[in-house]
């Protein structure tokens, strides 16, 4: 009878073990949908606009998110977002912490420039808050180039976005470079690129000169430009000394602070006129004045029109073509057939030109325009060789070949005879493994011995400075090399980070196409607001190098870093009729007596490249030149009217281009802060009226060079660009 009751105990407590497992299920099962339904529902709830204008090729991307949170009371956190491409990870961002209401918030976020094998990049998007995490989706699309075609972009700033008639619509339209390229053009077999237009209202100026590098040109109109308030003005003011191209249209009524931005445009210009309103607050209609004023602000171009446009306002006229030749800084041995006949001249390689920069055979080369790709400089390698540590050595070959012939006698000979000798032959299952594992150990401590560095940074700084020594603009190139597998977290403020592969400089052109996307270093990772404050952490392997850029507007030379260069001493020295027969023989001693230090100084100009004398002064070591280098070539009335050879150095890249692609017609680009040297270079050496100044100084691991650009009229008569 006990042992009836006890095996119906034991039933029931069977059943009320089944029974709480079910209820548990079911709970689990609830707490689940629950779960799945309340994400659902703040998944709809929260409301994700993007817009993404169109902007120029290797520059930063600003997103313009509108958020909107629908539910109960407010959303706390931040976006997460991974940029891709193909499936490939281009970059991971974390937003500032944002807090979304019930009305629409406008967010900027800048990425910085990003090269996908890919057209389009893809956009993954999640909102994570305190309560959880938002997964938004990934149906978003950047719609940028690829990383071998170039665009173009011109910002245009009005007051309301409006479709606009002749002549202002005909006259923007009329600035796409590309509408001048010969009929026989062929763009490398791809479809010309085209000017893309993006529009901004007054309201969404950006106030950091750093969110304007992604275009070419800027153009504000009337409208626009009378709404723009202190600190958008500023930040234009800033970005064109920094070398950027700006069309401001003035012919509506102007007030004090408008006025006095278009005086400080033509301030370095000292045959420009003064800007004076009349009693509509409008510039008076000057029969005897041009319509268009022609100017340079610090490294930058600017027109500024004074007149309303007539209705028949007609492009590609002489006096058109000024205004497109001087916002693109189209080179001088092109201006004149350009101004002339309305295109530029294309450029075709003679069939001996002896050395062809692209590995490719003449017939092919003369078929092909480079002129819509990108093609990166082969001198990069130099600038990685300079900042790799100095402490790091490699192991000698003989050394390794004596190891490996130590460790053969040790599994071998030596094996075989001492455990022979002792009789224990046996143990050798025991010997071997201990004696591969003590060579293996101490090999990697001589590699690291070798190897191993207290330099974990090397930096080049490329200061372009004014003539009153004020500082237009900085490049930092930093090269990142761990002796052990590190993440590198970098502080970024008020600057553009942009991480580089090197391996796409300093190799034949087949080889940088083929190795672009095989980075050694993954893609970097940013937390914060791109460009006020932020964090870059970079996943470094052991002895990679990497190189990073870090680009700043406007930014203050830290106190230990000041110099006293006297530019405006020095114009008198650099003048071309100083310079015809070389360098001013005072120049060096001048300089070194107001630096008081070592340094190394080049002057660069239309006869010192040609004879392959830039290098003046010499005390501070530079950068390793590749005696292969390039040819150099002279724009003629129809082709090439001539070549001469130029060697692959770093320096002279970063000064003048070489005339290649888009750097075939144009001198130089707007800024951009991206992750290509492309708009460094500042100087048209084929102008004989301009000269550019460079001082090279070391201090620690730095490498500093300060340039100033030097611009004269026809009659040795300097109208200089400060």
């Amino acid at each position: 009878m006990q042992a009836l009751q006890a095996i119906q105990l034991s039933g029931n407590s069977a059943s009320v073990r089944t029974a709480r497992a079910r209820i548990l299920l079911v709970c689990t099962i609830f707490f689940l949908t629950s779960a799945t339904v309340g994400y659902a529902q703040e998944n709809a709830l929260l409301n994700l606009e993007l817009e993404t204008p169109k902007v120029r090729s290797s520059a930063p991307t600003p997103l313009y998110w509108t958020i909107r949170w629908d539910g109960q009371g407010i959303l706390e956190g931040h976006l997460e977002f991974t940029v891709l491409a193909s499936g490939e990870v281009l970059g991971r961002f974390t937003s500032h912490d944002i807090v979304a209401t019930s009305t629409d918030q406008r967010l900027v976020v800048m990425l910085p420039a990003l090269h996908g094998s890919a057209a389009a990049e893809d956009i993954r998007v999640r909102f994570v808050g305190k309560e959880g995490t938002i997964d938004l989706g990934d149906h978003w699309t950047l719609g940028l180039e690829d990383r071998f075609t170039r665009q173009f972009s011109m910002l245009v700033c009005e007051e309301e976005i409006v479709v606009r008639q002749n002549p202002q619509r005909d006259f923007l339209s009329s600035l796409n470079l590309t509408n001048y390229a010969p009929p026989e053009a062929q763009f490398g077999g791809r479809t010309p690129p085209a000017l893309q237009i993006t529009k901004l209202s007054t309201i969404d100026m950006p106030e950091n000169p750093l969110q304007l590098c992604g275009y070419d040109i800027v153009a504000v109109m009337d409208d626009g430009f009378v709404d723009l308030n202190n600190r958008k003005l500023k930040a234009l003011m800033q970005w064109v000394e920094a070398g950027g191209s700006l069309c401001v249209f003035g012919n509506g009524p102007l007030l004090a602070p408008h006025l006095q931005f278009l005086n400080d445009l033509v301030s370095a210009d000292k045959a420009a006129p003064v800007f004076i309103v009349g009693k509509d607050g409008r510039l008076p209609d000057d029969p005897d004045a041009d319509p268009v004023y022609l100017g340079r602000k610090g490294l930058g171009s600017v027109a500024i029109v004074r007149k309303s446009l007539p209705d028949d306002f007609r492009v590609n006229t002489p006096e058109h073509r000024k205004v497109v030749a001087h916002l693109w800084r189209i080179r001088k041995d092109q201006q004149g057939v350009f101004l002339k006949r309305g295109k530029w001249v294309r450029r075709i390689a003679p069939q001996n030109v002896g050395y062809n920069p692209y590995g490719r055979g003449d017939e092919y080369w003369n078929q092909r325009d480079f002129f819509s790709q990108h093609i990166p400089i082969q001198s990069g390698g130099g600038l990685v060789e300079r900042l790799m540590p100095s402490d790091v050595r490699v192991v000698p070959l003989s050394l390794i070949g004596f190891l490996l012939f130590l460790y053969v006698m040790a599994i071998g000979p030596a094996d075989f005879i001492i455990l022979g000798i002792f009789r224990i032959r046996r143990f050798t299952w025991i010997l071997f493994p201990a004696v591969t594992v003590g060579f293996t150990l101490f090999t990697v401590w001589l590699s690291h011995r070798y190897m191993a560095t207290n330099q974990s940074q090397g930096s080049l700084i490329v200061r372009d400075v004014g003539s009153d020594g004020k500082l237009l603009r900085e490049n930092r190139f930093e090269l990142l090399f761990q002796s052990t597998r590190t993440t590198v977290k970098t502080e970024v403020k008020q600057s553009l980070f942009s991480p580089f592969n090197h391996q796409r400089f300093g190799q034949s052109q087949q080889m940088q196409r083929s190795q672009a996307t095989t980075a050694l270093v993954g893609p970097a990772s940013y937390e914060g607001t791109i460009p006020t404050s932020y964090t870059a952490l970079q996943e470094i392997p052991q002895w990679t190098p990497q190189l990073n850029r870090t680009f700043r507007i406007n930014a203050e030379i830290p106190a230990d870093e000041q110099v006293n260069l006297k530019w405006d001493t020095y114009r008198k020295l650099v003048r071309p009729s100083q310079t015809r027969g070389g360098p001013g023989l005072n120049l060096p001693g001048q300089i070194k007596r107001d630096l008081g230090r070592r340094c190394s100084i080049c002057l660069f100009d239309f006869n010192s490249i040609r004879n392959r004398n830039w290098l003046i002064h010499s005390e501070v070591p530079m950068f390793t030149q590749d005696s292969t280098g390039h040819v150099e070539y002279v724009q003629g009335t129809t082709q090439i009217g001539g070549s001469y050879l130029l060697p692959n150095d770093f320096m002279l890249d970063i000064c003048k281009r070489p005339a290649r692609t888009i750097f075939s017609v144009a001198s130089m680009t707007s800024p951009t802060g991206g992750n290509t040297f492309g708009d460094i270079p500042v100087l048209d050496s084929t102008d004989k009226n301009q000269a550019l100044l460079v001082v090279v100084v070391e201090a620690d691991r730095k490498l500093i060079a300060y340039r100033h650009r030097y611009v004269f009229d026809d009659q040795d008569t300097e109208t200089e660009n400060q």
